[in-house]
């Protein structure tokens, strides 16, 4: 995707009224090392709102600094566990001590800069790889980042759920004026 076209669409989208953006979908948008540009020319063209979500891999101090300079709003990571053996279930090939690691520079380094934006998410999609982790998820990370997503993992298959309880909680932790 060009940058190019990007900004084509994000003119189009302003002139029509468009406000809020998420720069990913099923993908990992902190690939794209220049990821701060398109947040930057959105936040420029009008754009008040621009989230993206993200596993926290490539969460580094450098591109936390990035995302806050460009002017993200809202960064939500998906977490999904407490310890290394449910986090290697759950996320295949990535680390949680460096994510965590990730996570918590970045809340250190938008604390530095005196920024209250992005405001983070982290988000536990509960199954039953992960679901006895919940407690010690949201006792770890409530007193920690503005606020925690639980969701209950859907399977398509067979009775459509892999939990009884399908509920979707979001919990806020926090609420400061931005």
């Amino acid at each position: 995707f060009t940058f190019e076209d990007y900004k084509k669409i994000i003119n189009e989208a302003v002139s029509i009224g468009t406000k809020s953006i998420r720069l990913c979908y099923i993908n990992e948008p902190l690939i794209r090392q220049d990821i701060d540009q398109f947040i930057k020319y959105a936040v420029d063209a009008g754009i008040l709102d621009v989230l993206i979500t993200t596993n926290g891999t490539l969460l580094t101090k450098a591109m936390s600094k990035k995302l806050i300079d460009a002017g993200l709003t809202k960064l939500n990571v998906s977490l999904d566990a407490v310890t290394d053996e449910t986090y290697n279930k759950i996320r295949v090939g990535g680390n949680l001590k460096i994510t965590v690691k990730n996570i918590l520079d970045f809340l250190e380094l938008r604390k530095e800069m005196k920024n209250k934006l992005p405001k983070i998410r982290l988000t536990f999609v509960a199954s039953k790889i992960n679901y006895h982790e919940y407690d010690l998820f949201v006792n770890y990370w409530k007193d920690k980042v503005d606020s925690l997503g639980i969701q209950h993992l859907q399977n398509p298959f067979g009775e459509g759920r892999f939990e009884d309880d399908t509920r979707s909680e979001a919990i806020i932790l926090k609420r400061s004026p931005i």
